[in-house]
């Protein structure tokens, strides 16, 4: 749609407004522009207003300039992770092997190979949906999507030889066991941090995938991101924190010391 009545679009952008989105206006030229006729945008409006992002209902986001189309039940990239994008291009290489780990759409790797002549993408999820969506981003920019947890389902010709390995997921203070990671607890979060996390399955396989300069990076809390680099470093892994206020990210960076 390109237009509405003056006093529709009001009514709408107000009702954004009132249940606290921010950027209620830009939101609303978003789903104004996606829907077909006046009883969509309102649906649009109301399921925006009940918590479902802006990308979701649309089914896109843009990304490092990129327009990425996203599955309904998959999330856009955290915009912090522009800072991890840009540092991961900042160290790769032409012909790069580029590897993204728990994928969703894809657009973080799709962004870093934007920036990088001949690379070759790779990406794994455990989730189908974000497997098939992937795939789906793939056939316009390039890359192979796979279905497994972490390095599960990469093909063996690329062990060894990934120079960027990044992880779509951003890691949360809330999803890590920050005050003791390595006490024993009945129950854990796939995401924690300590014996037996994904985080600890990630830094003991990344070494036999990584080419010998090759570097892994992750995006996280600050809160939480100088214990993820501690334990890296006792993993082998020499590390460096890059920081941004302009885009309120924190992403490690690590290198396998050989």
């Amino acid at each position: 749609m390109q237009s509405i009545p003056a006093e529709l679009e009001q009514k709408l952008v107000g009702q954004l407004h009132s249940a606290g989105c921010i950027f209620a206006v830009a939101d609303f030229r978003r789903l104004l522009e996606a829907a077909a006729d006046e009883q969509e945008l309102e649906s649009f409006t109301s399921r925006r207003i009940a918590g479902e992002s802006t990308d979701q209902i649309v089914g896109r986001t843009e990304f490092f300039g990129l327009k990425i189309e996203l599955a309904s039940t998959i999330a856009g990239p955290d915009p912090g992770a522009e800072l991890l994008v840009r540092e991961a291009i900042a160290r790769a290489k032409s012909g790069a092997v580029v590897v993204e780990l728990e994928c969703g759409s894809g657009a973080l790797g799709i962004a870093v190979c934007s920036a990088i002549e001949e690379a070759e993408l790779f990406a794994t999820d455990s989730s189908p949906v974000a497997v098939a969506n992937a795939t789906s981003n793939f056939e316009r920019f390039g890359g192979k999507a796979f279905l497994g947890e972490l390095f599960e389902g990469l093909p063996e010709q690329i062990k060894g030889r990934v120079d960027i390995l990044v992880v779509g997921k951003r890691w949360g203070a809330t999803e890590s066991a920050v005050l003791d990671p390595f006490a024993e607890q009945e129950s854990r979060s796939p995401w924690e941090i300590g014996p037996g996390s994904r985080l600890e399955s990630l830094v003991l396989e990344a070494p036999l995938w990584l080419s010998k300069e090759g570097f892994l990076f992750i995006e996280a809390d600050e809160a939480v991101s100088d214990l993820i680099a501690r334990i890296w470093a006792r993993h082998g892994f020499q590390t460096k924190l890059a920081t941004s206020p302009l885009f309120n990210s924190t992403v490690l960076i690590g290198q396998f010391a050989r």
